[in-house]
């Protein structure tokens, strides 16, 4: 695999060295068939990987540590290698997860805003954000990691799956802003204001919910001049993920539904 993908990229080694290229594609291959980030265990697969078992494992282990070293001043090389796995993806995913991520380093705990490609049921991270604070994002971070992202990435036509808290009417306008859709997971009293005011009242579209079980039923409503749709889902077993994401909330008699917002489809 590391010959064949070094083959792939010399042509984007302009503006990098060579060996810089390298060493970081070593470690992608290394990380994809270890399943570890531990520089100890990756170190005796390095022989396998160049065809080279000749060489002392400890040289391997001072070569990823040189790496891990330099690997600030070469940052860059981050930034091309994400642009052409978001470019590699495009006509084969239309669909972007954003999710929250915490990691534990030296006894510190880091909250991260992540942007990521859904491929074949897998969730590739492509961009983040380091929140810097406890709890989840609000719409100020969620427009920052979406400005920042469309420097680097062609984002127009995607669809963003999106759980219950990454809702806000000025974070669904900046996506609608960037030629983005968007299928958002509710909760039972998000925007019901505003969903009933030009319709039918909740209860209602919940009863012909559950009357209609496992069929979708739906009601346009405007949010800030903009209009979206509300789709309601009611069915007996708990929803699983599947092509488009939902929110699971509690029927009379345990029955369980699912809320889902997206721009209306135009006339």
């Amino acid at each position: 695999m590391y010959h064949h993908l070094l083959e792939k990229v010399k042509e984007a080694e302009q503006g990098f060295k060579s060996s810089v290229v390298k060493n970081t594609l070593l470690v992608v291959c290394l990380l994809l068939e270890e399943k570890t980030c531990n520089l100890w265990r990756l170190k005796a697969s390095i022989g396998k990987l160049l065809g080279n078992q000749q060489t002392d494992v400890r040289s391997h282990y001072q070569r990823l540590k040189r790496w891990l070293r330099s690997a600030e001043a070469n940052k860059g090389i981050w930034i091309e290698m994400l642009r052409a796995a978001v470019s590699l993806l495009k006509g084969k995913s239309k669909c972007l997860i954003l999710d929250g991520s915490s990691w534990q380093w030296n006894g510190n705990t880091y909250h991260f805003l992540t942007l990521s490609v859904l491929y074949q049921g897998v969730s590739i991270p492509v961009f983040w954000l380091e929140l810097g604070r406890l709890g989840i994002s609000n719409q100020w971070h969620r427009k920052k990691l979406l400005r920042l992202a469309l420097v680097l990435f062609d984002l127009s036509g995607k669809v963003l799956l999106a759980d219950r808290e990454y809702i806000g009417s000025d974070w669904f306008k900046a996506l609608r802003t960037a030629s983005m859709h968007l299928v958002i997971r509710l909760r039972g009293k998000n925007y019901e204001q505003q969903i009933t005011a030009t319709g039918k009242p909740m209860h209602k579209l919940e009863s012909k919910a559950r009357s209609r079980m496992g069929r979708m039923v739906w009601q346009q409503f405007e949010l800030q001049g903009q209009r979206y749709t509300f789709v309601l889902l009611a069915s007996y077993q708990k929803p699983q993920w599947q092509d488009r994401t939902t929110a699971a909330y509690h029927h009379a008699h345990a029955r369980k539904g699912s809320r889902i917002l997206r721009p209306s489809l135009p006339d």
